[in-house]
This record gives C-alpha cells, structure tokens and sequence, in this order.
C-alpha cells in the first residue's frame, strides 16, 4: 500500500491496531474525492478493549485499602462504641433476669 495518496485502505498503527484513517483522505493538493469508496469493511480491536478487566482485581485491592485507611477513624470509633454497649447491654440483660438480680433490683 503507498503513501498518502487517498488509496490506502487499512494501516497499521504502531500499538499494533489497525486503522482505515487514510481511506477519504486525499493526498496534499489533490483533488477532493467526490465519490468516496463503499462496501470496504476492516475490523479491529482498539488497545484499550483488548483486557476490558485486566488487573481489575489488583486494583480494586490496593484501591480499597487506600482509600478506607484514609476513613478509618470515621467508622472504627462508632463500630467499637456500638460493640461495647451491646456487650454491656447483654451482660446486663443475663443479670437483670438472673436470681441475683432479680432479688437485688427488684426487691420482689
């Protein structure tokens, strides 16, 4: 296929990926082409859809980690807090309806 001359039909870049830029594209100082060709048909698949999930999970990983140590004193302080007093309400529950406490709350 030559130069520039507005006949090249499919070129290849230098990712590898095929391209059919110069198909309407005239040469420099040629005359416009007033009936473009039809029914050429080149199929390629561009670089950035070749791995559409490629290192996805290496990512998502890292960029997970990153992102909650730079929260965790916004969500670790409420988790331990909510932790305690569930504990102590439970303690208190198992108490409150033990022997010992009903016969030192309640007095019944």
């Amino acid at each position: 296929m030559g130069g520039n001359d507005g006949a090249q039909i499919v070129e290849r870049s230098r990712t590898g990926d095929y391209t059919i830029y110069n198909l309407h594209k005239p040469a420099w100082g040629a005359a416009p082409v007033l009936n473009p060709q039809r029914g050429i048909v080149a199929y390629g698949l561009a670089s950035n859809r070749q791995r559409a999930f490629g290192g996805a999970l290496h990512r998502a990983f890292f960029n997970t980690w990153r992102r909650s140590k730079a929260q965790v004193l916004y969500w670790v302080p409420p988790f331990v807090l909510g932790y305690l007093v569930l504990d102590w309400s439970i303690e208190r529950n198992k108490y409150l309806n033990s022997k010992e406490g009903r016969e030192k709350e309640g007095g019944a």
